[in-house]
């Protein structure tokens, strides 16, 4: 019963793995701090992980949204390894009224895509209107 339980599982999760969106996550490389301020600049790399090996979505149509920041540049993508694309961005702080602010990475593709999301904390901003959730 063990041998036929650990059989199960391990199928499941070869099949979970095999179809999982991919894998996006964010590092801060310059400008690490606790709180920002208005005019502060940051240099956050990006990994993508193509967790389902072949994917029909070109790396370069990886969107990217920001609250409170702008995306001053970036470096063009690079394949660090098989399936691992890196890019680096410049933001500057815009900040918000309420001192939150978030960049965030998509991938649409027929095979669930990915999603992933790095949040900051910033000096709120006198004057910035609240932008509504989903807009």
């Amino acid at each position: 019963m063990k041998k036929r339980s650990f059989v199960i599982l391990l199928f499941l999760s070869l099949v979970y793995t095999g179809i999982f969106a991919c894998e996006i996550s964010f590092e801060v490389e310059k400008g690490k701090k606790e709180k920002y301020i208005q005019g502060d600049e940051l240099v956050v790399l990006v990994k993508v992980s193509f967790t389902h090996r072949v994917c029909n979505l070109a790396i370069q149509n990886t969107k990217f949204d920001t609250k409170g920041l702008e995306i001053l540049g970036g470096t063009d993508w690079k394949e660090e390894s098989q399936f691992v694309w890196t890019r680096k961005l410049k933001l500057k702080v815009t900040g918000t009224s309420d001192g939150k602010l978030n960049l965030t990475a998509t991938r649409s593709c027929d095979r669930v895509g990915g999603f992933a999301s790095i949040a900051f904390v910033s000096k709120p901003v006198k004057g910035k209107k609240k932008v509504a959730e989903g807009k």
